[in-house]
């Protein structure tokens, strides 16, 4: 499919695309439960929820205030190149094409529109799990960093996750599959949040390169 194509080069994002998006990754990965300093899940006193809450309220904000400030003549996109520094930054990837070709893969050629981004911020720590569980299963499976693992070999490994779930006469995936799915593998255990987050992906119509051999 053309999502396997190499992406077309692209200019270098500027330096302090790169601190931003360090800055909003650290706050999104201290607001969650479990990290140092943040009682384990299940522990929390009303005051604590609501703390947490009022944190994950912060970062929602403090994503929605980074797209802006990496689009600062509101041209309504940034480029793919300005994500790349972040997931070097979180050990996602040691190939800026493997980077490349995952944002591609989720938002599809050319560049991101700044309202896709924003949209994200109400499920940004479902996200860090979700990335968390799946550098696991890399780290399990192969020496690869994520990128690498999830889109080399011509999508291989996504290509057999996707066959290896029941899919409708029209080659659709439902949703309780891919939970399914990120269980097995022990992805995931928190269903409840997935499926709000995958049901916002298929709303949105979002990995659809993935899902183009299946329609």
């Amino acid at each position: 499919g053309p999502w396997a194509a190499p992406p077309e080069a692209r200019k270098p994002p500027h330096a302090d695309d790169g601190a931003l998006l360090r800055a909003a990754a650290k706050q999104a990965l201290e607001a969650r439960p479990g990290v140092p300093g943040h009682p384990p899940a299940g522990s929390h006193s009303h005051r604590s929820k609501a703390r947490h809450g009022h944190c994950a309220v912060g970062v929602s904000e403090e994503w929605a205030s980074l797209v802006r400030e990496m689009d600062p003549e509101n041209t309504g996109s940034v480029s793919q190149d300005a994500l790349v520094p972040l997931m070097f930054w979180l050990g996602l990837t040691r190939r800026r094409s493997a980077a490349l070709v995952t944002l591609e893969l989720a938002f599809g050629p050319g560049d991101i529109p700044t309202e896709a981004l924003k949209e994200l911020s109400p499920y940004i720590d479902v996200q860090v799990r979700l990335v968390e569980g799946l550098k696991k299963l890399a780290r399990r499976e192969s020496l690869e960093q994520l990128c690498e693992f999830m889109t080399d070999g011509d999508l291989l490994r996504i290509r057999a996750w996707f066959y290896s779930m029941k899919r409708s006469p029209n080659g659709h995936v439902d949703l309780v599959e891919v939970q399914n799915l990120f269980a097995r593998e022990g992805v995931t255990t928190d269903r409840q949040a997935l499926f709000r987050f995958l049901s916002y992906v298929a709303r949105n119509d979002m990995l659809a390169g993935l899902g183009a051999e299946g329609d």
